[in-house]
């Protein structure tokens, strides 16, 4: 079976890369999305001396530029909402960073003891489909993907994670334009592969 190449999108970890963090005090049960979702937080620089057009942040959050995210509206405008990044002054960043909340999902696919591996063949029983259909996402700790629910959609992400993917065709424009710094772009494998 024939599948798509498609690239998980992320940040690098390069030190000299910005490293954001929160500066409101943080609790038990903080939703940070929600919070970025109203404005309400507001960002500082914890480590590195250079922006790039991808950062992470003590959040677990990853947020991306606007280079990326225009190349990302023009592929999949209606795949995602994006949301700008508010940061104190003292941090003096000069360039718009955005927070992806990705609309279309494909199934998670994972025990529930998350470090456990799944019982693929009953999953794949129950659903209709093969093993050819799932994707491998990580192995520590173990996570598969339904691939025969995409939607087609150049961006998307995988139920219950915060994990981006995109096609080739962005892939391919995101690496022809050699000005992006701290983006990574890892290719997604199918089981059959």
């Amino acid at each position: 079976m024939t599948h798509p190449n498609l690239y998980q999108l992320s940040h690098g970890w390069a030190s000299q890369y910005y490293w954001f963090s929160l500066v409101q005090d943080v609790y038990v049960g903080m939703d940070f999305i929600d919070g970025i979702r109203k404005s309400n937080l507001t960002l500082g620089i914890k480590k590195g001396t250079t922006e790039a057009d991808a950062h992470g942040c003590t959040m677990a959050l990853t947020f991306y530029s606007e280079k990326v995210v225009s190349v990302l509206k023009s592929h999949s405008a209606k795949s995602f909402k994006d949301y700008p990044i508010h940061f104190t002054n003292e941090a003096n960043i000069r360039s718009k960073y955005f927070y992806l909340d990705i609309i279309g999902k494909i199934p998670d696919v994972r025990s529930k003891d998350i470090l456990k591996e799944p019982d693929l063949a009953q999953y794949c029983k129950k659903n209709g489909i093969t093993k050819s259909d799932l994707i491998k996402v990580s192995t520590n700790p173990p996570l598969y993907a339904n691939f025969s629910q995409w939607d087609g959609s150049d961006l998307f992400t995988i139920n219950n994670t915060l994990i981006l993917i995109v096609s080739e065709k962005v892939k391919n424009e995101l690496s022809n334009k050699k000005a992006y710094k701290n983006l990574r772009l890892e290719k997604i494998k199918f089981l059959d592969e």
